[in-house]
């Protein structure tokens, strides 16, 4: 079984979510997934991760975010309307925005992954797969530890498996947001940017699965590609390289997630989105 990640470079546009989930209907074995916000479509653009930390920083020092919601609003509407043909998901976060607001900052940013997963299992379904969905705000317990740092406790597998498991057995398909879990006050808290990578680990490692990881790049390069045209993709890297190479500033993958994958021995395929067939870079 495999269960892949997308992240917000392959969903920036109503195109992305549909070649997501072409990638994931053409390998039986891809039986879940987990989804990032929408990113940037092109140079100017803004990810929608961005954009929603803007919201509530300009929220929080009492600024007006009409413009920053206008922009959110026609990027989710733009996005569910092309692949649905209503906008029913994206009006309702749209309305949402305020009371998350007031809920803190994890409510709110959180709502880009929450777009990207409700409108994925809405689009295969009516493209008649039953998908199902994983609720990260019910079904990811974490804990925040003395840095602030949050995390997934070992001690909460096998009741995220458990969950997961009855999801897979009902459904073709589970769909579940990244980036975000929920406290023992039912609070909803964030990983450390890049987080969605974490919530892909956790899954597999759970299930015992392998994992795939879908982005615009064609794996981790041997060398900067903006400065050296020479650049070419790593085939193969053991955990521990992929551990030091993101605690170097490699960006590829999170390092909380790379080091998790090094404790448990998750194998993880990096590839792009756009060139799904590449085999990219394997990691373990």
């Amino acid at each position: 079984m495999r269960v892949c990640k997308f992240g917000g470079s392959s969903l920036s546009d109503a195109n992305g979510f549909r070649n997501a989930a072409s990638i994931t209907r053409s390998n039986p074995e891809r039986r879940a997934a987990v989804f990032s916000a929408p990113g940037v479509r092109g140079a100017g653009d803004e990810k929608v991760t961005d954009l929603l930390f803007r919201i509530g920083d300009r929220a929080g020092k009492g600024r007006s975010f009409w413009r920053e919601k206008k922009v959110l609003t026609d990027r989710f509407r733009e996005i569910e309307s092309d692949l649905i043909g209503d906008t029913s998901t994206a009006d309702r976060l749209i309305e949402s925005i305020n009371d998350r607001i007031g809920q803190g900052t994890a409510m709110l940013v959180s709502m880009g992954e929450e777009f990207s997963c409700l409108v994925m299992v809405r689009f295969m379904r009516k493209n008649g797969i039953n998908a199902g969905m994983f609720d990260s705000g019910v079904d990811l317990p974490v804990t925040m530890d003395e840095n602030g740092s949050v995390y997934v406790h070992n001690s909460e597998y096998m009741g995220i498996r458990a969950r997961l498991v009855s999801l897979l057995h009902s459904h073709e398909f589970v769909c579940a947001p990244g980036f975000y879990g929920v406290d023992e006050n039912g609070e909803r808290r964030l990983f450390a940017r890049g987080g969605s990578d974490y919530t892909l680990i956790i899954l597999g490692k759970v299930i015992g699965a392998e994992c795939e990881k879908f982005t615009d790049v064609c794996g981790i390069m041997d060398k900067d590609p903006r400065v050296h045209a020479d650049a070419s993709v790593i085939a193969r890297l053991n955990h521990s390289e992929l551990a030091q190479m993101t605690g170097n500033g490699c960006r590829v993958v999170q390092h909380e997630a790379a080091e998790l994958m090094r404790d448990s021995g998750i194998r993880l395929r990096i590839s792009s989105s756009f060139s799904p067939l590449e085999m990219g870079t394997v990691v373990g």
